[in-house]
């Protein structure tokens, strides 16, 4: 009887820890571990028309995509990509702000340099909007050496939000550059 008790004590103490997990797994009383702060997107999105012809570019893309009345969130946003490429501080070589404007757009091109120098403006083309209109101007966008959308960051009114907003995608942008084989 005593060898019998010590090996159903042996196969609790080994057991027990797995029918535990799967009772917590099972029941959803654990948070996942999530390293990313922003949001995968649910569909894959490229931007091919985006990347350099220069196919050695290595660089890592913010993207915004201006609405056309340019709003409080808008200029937020724009000010967040402004700053947050200089707070990239010696990893600015492998990312660069891009904002994407339509000819309708409220706020001009020039306004765009003379207020956020360090973003590369593009213009919309007309083949492109097929593209651009599965990418919402509600959100910021991180989009890899390759052209594809990886991340997205809800763009907000309040600009306080909007920088920690900023903080997130510097975040996931220093990790992504880390762990990048191309760079």
């Amino acid at each position: 009887m005593n060898g019998r008790k010590g090996l159903l004590t042996l196969f609790g103490t080994f057991a027990a820890p797995f029918a535990l997990a799967a009772i917590v797994y099972q029941m959803g009383w654990f948070n996942a571990g999530v390293t990313n702060k922003g949001e995968f997107l649910d569909k894959e999105v490229t931007l091919n028309w985006i990347l350099p012809e220069d196919a050695a570019d290595t660089e890592w893309k913010i993207l915004y995509h201006i609405p056309t009345n340019c709003d409080q969130t808008c200029t937020n946003v724009l000010f967040s990509l402004h700053q947050g490429y200089q707070a990239l501080g010696k990893l600015q070589e492998k990312a660069h702000p891009v904002a994407i404007r339509t000819f309708d757009t409220s706020i001009s091109q020039q306004q765009l340099k003379e207020g956020y120098g360090y973003i590369e403006i593009l213009e919309q083309q007309s083949e492109q909007q097929t593209t651009l209109s599965q990418l919402s101007s509600d959100y910021v966008y991180l989009v890899d050496p390759f052209g594809k959308v990886i991340l997205r960051y809800k763009a907000v009114a309040e600009k306080q939000q909007m920088i920690m907003i900023t903080k997130d995608w510097i975040a996931d942008l220093k990790r992504l550059l880390k762990y990048s084989r191309t760079s």
